[in-house]
């Protein structure tokens, strides 16, 4: 993040995505003006709002200004405002340290609930937010607090809304976690029914993914069984995902992303097994079938665990327990991956030296050290 502020700043100028302020809002209207016009820019990632920088692109330590808000104050102030939909801003707060100066980061989520807007006039002072008016942000100005994006924008976010400006493999991706959508024939098809070009089959006893590879599929107290979703638009396949179930366990999940983390051939980690990383990512289509599985398997009734891991039946009590991990985004996976390569010792050292390394496999083992590692850190 450190980096990103200094690029940003060292371009001396705003920008469609990201706001300078030399201190915090002393007017709550004003920061809830800033965050619905960020919210609503069109642009496709993350927006920021950098408190901490002068009109002169200088950094100002936020210590010393008269308010400072953290993530839980911003939180709540947005929870007590009437947006349209309960859709609220997705952000979280950062604080870093250069030159000496604490620089705080707004950063807002990119989500397709675009428009926000309120159902409720806000008023502070002679500050004034107006229910139903859609605030946007062009280059670097913000629609002026008495105006109205322009009717175009306001347009392309509900085209963005609605999934029309994807493509049909980004589609896909959005609406299968719109589980009460789809409609299963009870056998092997279904369709979305806002729009039955999109369709689902299911082909059982699929061998896309060959058996027994990996410790999991083979060599627990029961064999996985190969089977494919075959997502479709107008009839063509989109994609063919590979699934794996364990029938008796009632557990169904898409095949995991791997990465390799370390193998015996490799001098420098001498590891005595393939080290093999599990995962998925959730701007994948993968996890976006892995969350549509376990709501429909639970009849949409999910809870905390539902798209948690270690990954376990939901239906009864678990025997099988998977330690596949779950990133955000890439950039997540990345971290985790440099992270493991960095602490395989303390694996070679201590986690394969256990008393249950005769009956379970070393890859089993790395596994189940490698969620800890990451989820404990």
């Amino acid at each position: 993040m450190e980096s990103l502020v200094k690029q940003l700043v060292g371009k001396k100028k705003e920008g469609t995505w990201w706001d300078f302020k030399r201190e915090h809002h002393e007017n709550s209207v004003d920061l809830l003006h800033d965050i619905l016009c960020l919210s609503n820019t069109i642009y496709p990632g993350d927006r920021y709002l950098i408190i901490g920088v002068s009109d002169t692109y200088d950094f100002v330590d936020v210590k010393n200004g008269k308010t400072r808000r953290t993530q839980a104050d911003i939180i709540d102030l947005l929870k007590t405002k009437s947006f349209s939909e309960d859709n609220i801003p997705t952000v979280s707060v950062e604080s870093i340290s250069i030159g000496g100066n604490e620089i705080d980061i707004i950063t807002i989520k990119n989500e397709r609930n675009k428009p926000y807007y309120l159902l409720r006039d806000e008023r502070k002072g002679r500050r004034h937010l107006r229910l139903g008016v859609v605030y946007s942000r062009v280059e670097d100005t913000n629609t002026p607090i008495d105006r109205c994006a322009n009717p175009k924008d306001v347009e392309l976010m509900w085209r963005e809304r609605f999934g029309l400006t994807l493509s049909a493999e980004e589609r896909f991706k959005h609406i299968l976690l719109e589980c009460d959508n789809w409609r299963y024939d009870g056998v092997s098809k279904a369709y979305y029914s806002t729009d039955p070009d999109y369709s689902i089959e299911i082909e059982k006893d699929n061998d896309s993914v060959d058996g027994g590879q990996y410790w999991w599929q083979s060599k627990l107290v029961e064999k996985a069984i190969g089977a494919a979703y075959v997502l479709k638009y107008r009839g063509a396949d989109i994609y063919r995902l590979p699934v794996q179930r364990f029938y008796t366990e009632n557990l169904c999940f898409p095949f995991p992303h791997i990465e390799f983390i370390a193998y015996p051939d490799d001098e420098k980690t001498e590891v005595p097994c393939y080290c093999d990383l599990f995962y998925y990512t959730k701007d994948s289509i993968e996890y976006s079938l892995f969350y549509h599985i376990r709501t429909l398997e639970v009849g949409g009734k999910t809870s905390d665990k539902s798209f948690k891991t270690p990954i376990e039946t939901q239906i009864k009590p678990p025997i099988i327990s998977l330690p596949f991990l779950v990133f955000e985004n890439a950039q997540k996976l990345n971290e985790a991956v440099e992270k493991l390569r960095g602490d395989i010792g303390d694996f070679i050292t201590k986690g394969i030296q256990v008393d249950d390394c005769d009956r379970r496999s070393c890859e089993e083992l790395f596994s189940e050290w490698a969620h800890h590692k990451i989820t404990e850190s």
